[in-house]
């Protein structure tokens, strides 16, 4: 449908900044279809320096087949790639860093979530109990630790837990309270808005 065909298109135009169409004629040589193609899968090759594009080479599933130049439509946007300068250079390239940094503030917010919002514990003991040396003491300890995970982050969280030794809790770093979680996307939303060129409101971003 259109409707796909554009979403298809917007995609590989984001994503890589070329749009493929390979047309597909009849025997007199007339366009009876139109196929997009994944961006990522199709490279213009020439022969020699004199020629500009001798055909595209088009790779699905390990697969090569060449398409004539006059059977593709080549949609490019932004800046030569310097690896290939028959095709585009995705404006994407240049905010690598920051998609990573919003993946992984993602990952973040779910582990905190995961964890019932707690960050990592630090359990210490007040004094050191004779029966917390050697291999028994080891496996007592590891008990410990796997109890307090399962009340802090398992199914069993927000039950109470008794312990037989003095020990003490400390929290490593922050509560989610202490940081706004939403405000470390602002910037990679705005910089992501600024090198596709669309506005924040359009997406629904909060940097908006």
């Amino acid at each position: 449908s259109g409707k796909r065909l554009w979403k298809h298109f917007a995609f590989n135009w984001i994503i890589d900044g070329n749009v493929y169409w390979w047309l597909i004629r009849n025997s007199r040589g007339q366009v009876v279809q139109m196929w997009p193609l994944l961006s990522w899968l199709v490279k213009p090759r020439w022969l020699k320096p004199t020629s500009f594009i001798d055909f595209y080479e088009y790779s699905p599933d390990g697969l090569s087949i060449q398409i004539k130049p006059e059977d593709i439509i080549h949609f490019r946007d932004g800046a030569d790639d310097p690896d290939n300068t028959r095709k585009a250079m995705s404006s994407l390239r240049s905010i690598l860093r920051e998609i990573v940094s919003d993946n992984d503030r993602s990952n973040f917010f779910a582990a905190l979530m995961k964890n019932s919002g707690v960050p990592p514990l630090l359990v210490t003991f007040k004094e050191m109990q004779a029966g917390l040396a050697g291999s028994e003491g080891r496996e007592i300890l590891q008990r410990l630790q796997s109890d307090i995970q399962r009340r802090i982050g398992g199914d069993e969280r927000g039950k109470a837990m008794v312990v037989s030794y003095p020990m003490e809790v400390k929290q490593l770093s922050f509560d989610p309270e202490s940081l706004d979680l939403r405000k470390l996307g602002f910037m990679s939303e705005e910089r992501f808005c600024a090198v596709v060129g669309i506005n924040a409101i359009v997406l629904g971003f909060g940097a908006a």
